[in-house]
């Protein structure tokens, strides 16, 4: 797809197939470990670096698949993640879901996420602008594919709101039954991040919805959605978490939505597949939606140990300016 609300540059190219010279899966993680550490030693010269994030940085530890355009589509995405696996580093993975064939073949990833950017075709063709004729059908077929993944696959339905797009209450339902479709263990909402967008977009910085927008879509959204209820929210990111209650919470009587990252690990070096339920751990209070304010944090899910600065303004201080 290349949708416009994407806050990647748009120079990147965007294509139905692989036609490009093809890197090998071991020097692309060797190269991307050389060049984080090389930007880990730059920003590690500021006297406002603390110590132990400079080492924390150094221990490389997670990998996104995303950003730049469909990860599926490198034809050697599966042995690109069992590289990364076998150095200990777990694989977080966002697919369009316009190649289902791919994602079929696509081996075992610590989290796969798949981007619902619109809850009926009209709409995905309007937001997404897909490449492809068929997306909407592409689409449902990689949420089925999801669903045959489980219950070894941890999945995420990924949905960026937009004011006006995308967040009525009239898109619940069909969010609803894509979830459904896929049978995914989590789904998140998160608020587009403004990417200067220009005016053929037809998106402006008041399409960027407040935090409190999407937890109230989120909110709407658990009621269409039998089974799950907002775990988690995360203010700075704009972002609120549903889950599936069974999974994730009945068995253990509080939720358990975080990963176990040395479980997965260790796992994925022998070359063993895990159910989801088995690298899970608790979720910490201050992530929760009900437990943030209990447990000390300044705003939701952020944890109370952590030191917040905020340059920025508030959204009170924000509203009192604009209308000066």
């Amino acid at each position: 797809t290349n949708a416009p609300f994407c806050w990647r540059g748009h120079a990147n190219p965007v294509t139905t197939s692989w036609t490009y010279e093809t890197d090998d899966p071991k020097s692309i993680v060797s190269e991307s470990i050389a060049r984080h550490l090389e930007l880990v030693e730059n920003v590690a010269a500021s006297p406002r670096a603390l110590p132990e994030r400079i080492a924390e940085a150094r221990r490389v530890g997670h990998m996104a698949l995303s950003l730049v355009g469909e990860p599926v589509l490198y034809p050697h995405a599966p042995e690109l993640v069992q590289e990364l696996h076998q150095r200990g580093i777990s694989t977080f993975l966002v697919t369009n879901g316009q190649f289902p064939q791919e994602l079929q073949q696509l081996s075992w990833v610590t989290q796969l996420y798949v981007s619902l950017d619109a809850p009926n075709e009209h709409d995905l063709k309007e937001i997404s602008r897909p490449l492809f004729k068929d997306h909407w059908q592409r689409l449902r077929r990689s949420l089925e594919i999801l669903r045959e993944k489980r219950p070894y696959q941890r999945s995420v339905a990924r949905l960026t709101v937009l004011k006006d797009k995308n967040m009525d209450k009239d898109a619940c339902d069909g969010y609803a039954e894509l979830v459904q479709l896929g049978d995914c263990d989590f789904v998140e909402v998160k608020g587009a991040t403004f990417a200067g967008w220009d005016d053929r977009t037809g998106l402006s910085m008041e399409s960027v919805p407040w935090h409190e927008d999407v937890r109230d879509f989120a909110q709407q959204l658990s009621q269409s959605l039998p089974g799950y209820e907002i775990a988690c929210e995360h203010e700075h990111s704009c972002s609120v978490l549903l889950a599936h209650r069974d999974r994730f919470f009945t068995p253990f009587g509080h939720w358990r939505t975080w990963i176990d990252f040395d479980t997965f690990a260790a796992a994925a070096q022998r070359g063993q597949r895990l159910p989801v339920a088995d690298f899970t751990v608790a979720t910490p209070r201050w992530a929760l939606a009900d437990g943030w304010r209990a447990a000390g944090a300044q705003a939701p899910g952020f944890d109370p140990a952590e030191h917040r600065r905020a340059p920025r303004k508030s959204k009170a201080e924000y509203l009192g300016s604009s209308e000066k």
